[in-house]
């Protein structure tokens, strides 16, 4: 019994130090190239004949659909950006969010930004997206109401330097491990998909996954990995 209190006592001691260090240690910064304008660049502008819907307000980017709330940005602080496009064929739409940074402190539990855009996550569920080219990825599937109030659902993930993961917890302890031990190749990236369409085929969340499973492959391809 001693030797399991000592043990106890030399792993709490070890999660201690290592929370300290990572709460003083000095934010990641910016790497050299990449900003919203590169994601902007980098990320797919089309995905099997949908393609994303430009925004026509003159203070964004037409390279994008939509820009985020500046409390979005106050809050999440990203170091490279967040990217937000619609994409749509024949009546069906994809909303697709992307926040890349390389500060743990930018990947908050998704209801922050759910919230902030007038979401409600009501249950979720983990499942798995199947890709050609990236294998298999965690994600959370969750049941929501939209701002209108009715009912939708919505996939998120997140990348980090050593794959997918399918929670934000997940992806905050690997980050960590990988601050910890010395990488410096320390940026992840969240993914965000919603459905919009014409009819009740688009909550199907098979049909979501699919097209996950799509923008997956031609991100990995258009952005040399990164997304």
């Amino acid at each position: 019994m001693e030797g399991l209190n000592v043990r106890a006592f030399i792993v709490t001691g070890l999660l201690l130090a290592t929370a300290a260090w990572s709460q003083f240690s000095p934010r990641p910064g910016k790497v050299a190239g990449r900003s919203e304008s590169w994601m902007e660049q980098v990320a797919p502008k089309e995905v099997e004949g949908y393609r994303f819907i430009p925004s026509t307000n003159p203070d964004e980017s037409p390279l994008c659909s939509y820009k985020d709330p500046k409390m979005v940005y106050d809050v999440l602080t990203p170091t490279v950006g967040i990217l937000a496009r619609v994409y749509e064929s024949n009546g069906q739409k994809f909303d697709v969010t992307l926040i890349a940074s390389r500060d743990r402190a930018s990947f908050h539990d998704p209801r922050v930004c759910f919230t902030a855009q007038g979401y409600n996550i009501v249950n979720e569920d983990q499942i798995t997206i199947p890709t050609k080219t990236r294998g298999n990825i965690p994600a959370t599937l969750a049941q929501m109401t939209g701002p209108d109030g009715k009912p939708t659902v919505a996939v998120y993930f997140y990348r980090g330097p050593r794959g997918f993961f399918g929670t934000t917890m997940s992806l905050k302890v690997a980050l960590l491990l990988d601050q910890v031990k010395g990488r410096t190749d320390l940026d992840g990236v969240f993914y965000r998909f919603i459905p919009q369409g014409i009819d009740s085929k688009a909550l199907d969340p098979q049909r979501l996954e699919n097209f996950i499973g799509l923008y997956m492959d031609k991100a990995g391809k258009d952005s040399n990995g990164y997304f």
